[in-house]
């Protein structure tokens, strides 16, 4: 997890600063260490497999559904977009 949690920071916190005096990655690190801590007798959690490490790393870089449907509606300000959205990533991975 942690090599997921690097490779994402690396990939999105160059340079920014989150909070006054604390960098992206510093924060990322914070956070990492902070629910690692809380984690670590809930087996589950350590021991997650590669498709479930894949959807936590598609939400840490593209947002949960919630915010994707919010940035289709931000963008077009049409419903029928939103539903769009929805089927086809309701559908994608589907063999129909």
């Amino acid at each position: 997890m942690k090599a997921v949690v690097d490779q994402i920071v690396a990939e999105t916190c160059e340079g920014l600063t989150v909070v006054p005096g604390i960098s992206c990655q510093d924060l990322a690190s914070a956070i990492h260490k902070w629910v690692m801590s809380r984690c670590q007798s809930v087996p589950s959690v350590t021991k997650m497999s590669p498709a479930e490490m894949a959807h936590i790393e598609r939400i840490m870089r593209a947002g949960t559904g919630a915010d994707r449907q919010l940035a289709v509606w931000e963008q077009a300000h049409d419903i029928k977009a939103v539903v769009d959205q929805i089927v086809a990533e309701t559908y994608q991975g589907l063999n129909l």
